[in-house]
């Protein structure tokens, strides 16, 4: 951290404006709620914990999905779904499955409509880039532990600001309700260079009874935007009265939602499975079947190192 400034509140203040960078590889927190988006970057590492793997890797996978079967012959195969249309029944797209074999799977595993059977599992085979070949009969989705696959990543919701020496406390309780909060929310994204808006629960979140407001004086509002982060905690400031953290970013969310759009586009029909904006560490973070690494490496140099981080549905189990 290069420093931090507490705006005009004395030590026992919570508004605070920080130096430090998020999307430079800070640590940060992640959005929840209606306030989810994206924003900063940590710097990726290239390994397994994000399922990469050499571009001629030849091992074997492991993944949970649907698969599901429609009609019968070569045309029918069962397929790995990538997407699944909650219809009834079920459509999806996705690979074919070689050595696929219904009878070997408990009945109450499986759901047949109108000529359509389909169920959750976990599968183990190759992939070569158009079938799934099973190495091992497939389980029941939740019938076995799987020990391989990504770890858990903390709490992405920190704020990345540091505590106030008189601790986060609220300002103006006037200005601290759920409503409050929602306006906040919204002064936030309208602030030009706007990155990312997030919430930190200080502790668990409270339980809320129906028909009344929530308790959210425990929590602590991070903004990120680039640029004058004193104008956007004064912006904010208006609207809100809890505990607040504004923290400059890398880029700002239009600039990731660019990114987005973009790497969709080079990516369709090419085993992509979803891309999402995460504000909390100004990066694009997207899902495909298999994530090389050198896929990963050339996505670094085309858009800068941690803004497009390449995660991979199919779990590496030969290292």
């Amino acid at each position: 951290m290069v420093g931090a400034l507490v705006i005009g509140l004395g030590a026992a203040g919570c508004s605070v404006v920080e130096t430090r960078t998020v999307g430079a590889g800070t640590p940060a927190g992640s959005p929840t709620g209606s306030v989810a988006g994206s924003v900063a970057g940590r710097t990726p590492s290239v390994g397994w914990e994000r399922g990469l793997v050499p571009r001629d890797y030849t091992g074997r996978f492991r993944v949970g999905a649907t698969v599901l079967q429609n009609g019968a012959g070569d045309a029918g195969r069962p397929a790995l779904c990538s997407a699944v249309a909650t219809s009834l029944p079920p459509q999806c797209a996705g690979p074919p499955i070689e050595g696929w074999d219904w009878a070997a799977i408990p009945r109450e595993s499986q759901e047949q409509a109108s000529g359509v059977r389909w169920g959750e599992f976990v599968l183990v085979g190759r992939f070569d880039g158009t079938v799934f070949t099973l190495t091992e009969p497939a389980a029941p989705a939740g019938s076995r532990s799987d020990p391989a696959g990504p770890s858990d990543p903390g709490d992405r919701f920190d704020t990345p600001c540091v505590q106030p020496s008189g601790g986060w406390v609220v300002v103006d309780s006037s200005r601290a309700g759920q409503r409050d909060l929602d306006r906040a929310v919204s002064a936030a994204r309208a602030l030009p260079g706007f990155a990312g808006v997030w919430i930190d629960h200080r502790g668990s979140p409270p339980e809320v009874e129906a028909g009344r407001e929530s308790d959210v004086s425990g929590v602590v509002l991070t903004v990120a935007v680039v640029g004058d982060e004193v104008t956007a905690e004064q912006r904010v400031r208006e609207v809100w009265g809890g505990s607040l953290c504004i923290t400059r970013a890398a880029r700002a969310y239009t600039d990731l939602q660019q990114v987005q759009t973009e790497v969709v586009e080079e990516l369709e029909g090419q085993g992509l499975i979803g891309a999402s904006l995460d504000e909390t560490a100004a990066r694009v973070e997207v899902v495909v079947r298999v994530a090389t690494i050198e896929e990963q490496s050339r996505l670094d140099e085309r858009y800068g190192p941690g803004v497009v981080q390449l995660s991979g549905a199919f779990w590496p189990l030969d290292r």
